[in-house]
C-alpha cells in the first residue's frame, strides 16, 4: 500500500540514522520479512541519491539474489494505474542482511490499457527468471518492499554469469559477474549525497 507522507515512525528514524540517509527521493515502504522478527516502516520514505550501486546497498537493510516461483497479488494503489504485485521468491544468495528460504517481495508497476509495465529502468518480473532485490522489512503487510525504479529490482542470469544490466548502470556492470557486482557493492557501501550537492562526475564514476 502506497502511503504519501513525509513523517516516519521511530523506528525508521533510527534506520535512516544508522545509515546516513537525507529525505529526498520516494521510496514506498509498509513490509515485513515472512517469518517475522523484521523492522516495520509504514511511510513513504525518501532517500537521497541511488543512481549508484553502493548507495543502494547503504540504503538497504537487504539486498539478495532469487528466483521468482510465481505471483501471488496484484492491487492498484490509485485511479492513476500504479499497480502493485507480490511475487514469491526463493533467496539463495544474501549479499546484505539475512533473507533466506522462501519469501515474499513487493514490486511496483504500471497498468496502461492492460498492459503491465515496469518502473522506469526496472526489469520486467517474471516467474522462473532471477533478480538482485534490494530494499526493506517491515511487519505488515506480509512482504519485502523493494526500491522503486531502477534502484530495487536487477535482472540476473545467474550469480557466475555476466551481469545483463543495461542503461545508465551498464558501464558499472560490464565485465561482472552479478555475484561479483553486488558483493562488491556491499563492501563499498556508503551513504548517497545529498541530491542537489550531487555532481554528474559524482554519478558517472566509478
Amino acid at each position: 500500500m502506497k502511503i504519501r507522507a513525509l513523517a516516519v515512525s521511530l523506528t525508521a528514524a533510527a534506520v535512516l540514522a544508522a545509515v546516513g540517509l537525507s529525505l529526498h527521493a520516494a521510496m514506498d515502504t509498509d513490509v515485513q520479512v515472512e517469518d517475522g522478527g523484521g523492522l516495520r516502516i509504514s511511510e513513504d520514505l525518501q532517500a537521497a541519491d541511488l543512481s549508484r550501486d553502493e548507495y543502494v546497498a547503504a540504503a538497504s537493510q537487504h539486498v539478495f539474489h532469487g528466483t521468482v516461483i510465481r505471483k501471488t497479488g496484484e492491487q492498484h494503489t490509485g485511479g492513476n494505474g500504479d499497480l502493485e504485485q507480490q511475487w514469491l521468491v526463493e533467496v539463495d544468495r544474501a549479499f546484505k542482511g539475512d533473507a533466506r528460504g522462501t519469501i515474499t517481495v513487493n514490486t511496483t508497476a504500471t497498468d496502461q490499457d492492460g498492459d503491465i509495465i515496469p518502473d522506469p529502468g526496472a526489469p520486467a518480473v517474471e516467474p522462473g527468471k532471477s533478480y538482485v532485490f534490494a530494499g526493506m522489512w517491515g511487519e505488515d503487510p506480509d512482504r519485502y518492499e523493494t526500491y522503486g525504479g531502477a534502484a530495487g529490482v536487477h535482472a540476473s542470469n545467474g550469480l557466475t554469469q555476466p551481469d545483463p544490466e543495461t542503461g545508465p548502470r551498464a558501464d558499472r556492470a560490464k565485465h561482472h559477474t552479478v555475484e561479483q557486482r553486488w558483493s562488491w557493492a556491499v563492501e563499498h557501501a556508503r551513504p548517497g549525497p545529498d541530491t542537489d550537492a550531487a555532481t554528474e562526475d559524482d554519478n558517472q564514476s566509478g
